[in-house]
């Protein structure tokens, strides 16, 4: 059992209704949010930065997928910081493509 989604918790959220975690495990969008990030960050708006790793900590969290939440409230709190966030950006990148496979070889 993996601990990049809990699934027992993911499931206590939505009734154990397995089809609608399987649905919203389909809408996940962290891709588009990491991206919305990595612009911002690249266009020094740190501020656009943080909102969109709230959004996305949110996300991941309501999800219980623990690990993806934690690295973006690291990243989220640098960016309010005012802080570059140097190499946690590829740690984004690899948390989410964690969370992509899992969803993956849940849904398959």
């Amino acid at each position: 059992m993996s601990d990049i989604i809990v699934m027992e918790e993911a499931l206590k959220r939505v009734a154990n209704n397995e089809k609608l975690f399987h649905r919203l495990l389909g809408k996940f969008n962290g891709r588009e949010l990491q991206g919305e990030i990595t612009a911002a960050v690249d266009g020094g708006d740190y501020e656009a930065a943080a909102k969109a790793c709230h959004t996305l900590r949110g996300l991941a969290s309501n999800l219980a997928m623990h690990p993806l939440a934690e690295s973006v409230m690291a990243l989220e709190g640098k960016l309010k910081a005012g802080e570059a966030p140097a190499d946690m950006l590829a740690a984004l990148d690899s948390s989410i493509a964690a969370v992509e496979q899992e969803i993956k070889n849940i849904t398959d």
